[in-house]
């Protein structure tokens, strides 16, 4: 039996340690290597990460705080310095890696449930068929029981009888929340000394990642991918894999016109879809609209006022003539 001249290197729940492994040399070969038989094997300068050290810097650390302020909550539970300690870049490789392994088998998952239902590797069916035929629409009584609970005046209540589009029922419809959520990107670095002469501001690195809230009854399920294209095709997926292929969609979104294009594209050959602007983004827009056409109209009047005042003058000069 030797040991192995590499120690076998673990960052733990319980803090960072080393120990060293064995093997049996049977002649000029060594086999039966604990380092690789027994436990994960490493590779290079690669470290094995337990799985509370996992759920502790990855579930507990880096959702809500940085990779630096993680690191040293870590390293200050398991009374471990700086550098003895989890380094802010190796908790952010490992973050990526972790995230890059999720993301893979989300790809997995979703091509096995499209090729189990026949559909095209993008999530789209072969051949005409039907889905989304199953929405419904409320009653009108449902609509005017609703209608009565609510705390508006009659005037309002008026609008809201005369609007001429349908409510559809909850219980048939599967809402989807879909927004781009952009995070500033961390530097793998942090400059410790400021420069003494202050240079031309740098442009801001982002991140992106879309999310879509899918919510059905009292059901409900999230989606994070690094794209809306990527993220429309597992919820296709997750639509076939719960049997809601009958059902109504309808998608509560803040505008953006490349992702409105993309949920048209993809989800045309559904039955019924629907494209709701958010309260949020809809005030928003309608004071943007509102401040155009009053840009709009001022600058008309201006223009207005200019000619007619040019005209008066020119009427003026040509009676002093006469």
């Amino acid at each position: 039996m030797i040991p192995h001249e590499v120690p076998y290197r673990v960052d733990g729940e319980a803090g960072r340690f080393t120990f060293t492994t064995h093997g049996i040399r049977q002649g000029t070969t060594v086999c039966h290597q604990t380092g690789r038989w027994f436990f994960p094997p490493l590779q290079g300068k690669e470290w094995y990460r337990t799985r509370g050290f996992k759920e502790l810097a990855l579930v507990h650390g880096v959702v809500e705080g940085s990779y630096r302020k993680t690191t040293d909550l870590i390293n200050r539970v398991r009374h471990q310095s700086e550098e003895e300690g989890t380094p802010p870049r190796t908790l952010c490789d490992t973050s990526e890696s972790e995230g890059q392994q999720v993301l893979f088998q989300m790809d997995r998952c979703a091509d096995q449930i499209l090729k189990a239902h026949h559909f095209t590797p993008q999530g789209v069916p072969p051949e005409a068929c039907e889905y989304g035929t199953g929405s419904t629409v409320l009653s009108e009584k449902a609509i005017e029981e609703a209608r009565a609970a609510c705390d508006v005046s009659d005037k309002l209540k008026e609008e809201m009888a005369a609007n001429p589009v349908p409510y559809e029922a909850p219980s048939s419809q599967v809402y989807v929340a879909l927004d781009p959520v952009g995070v500033k990107r961390q530097k793998a670095q942090r400059c410790k000394e400021a420069p003494k002469e202050r240079k031309r501001k740098e442009k801001k690195q982002y991140a992106y990642t879309t999310i879509a809230h899918v919510e059905h009854d009292e059901a409900c399920y999230v989606l994070a991918g690094k794209g809306g294209v990527e993220v429309l095709r597992w919820l296709v997926a997750l639509l076939l894999h719960n049997g809601l292929g009958a059902e109504g969609l309808t998608f509560l979104m803040d505008g953006q016109k490349t992702l409105i294009s993309s949920i048209l594209h993809r989800f045309s050959w559904w039955g019924s879809l629907q494209l709701i602007l958010d309260w949020y983004h809809l005030e928003k827009k309608c004071k943007e609209l509102l401040s155009i056409c009053e840009e709009i109209t001022v600058a008309f009047t201006v223009e207005s006022l200019c000619s007619s005042t040019w005209v008066e003058k020119n009427r003026i000069r040509a009676s002093c003539s006469a």
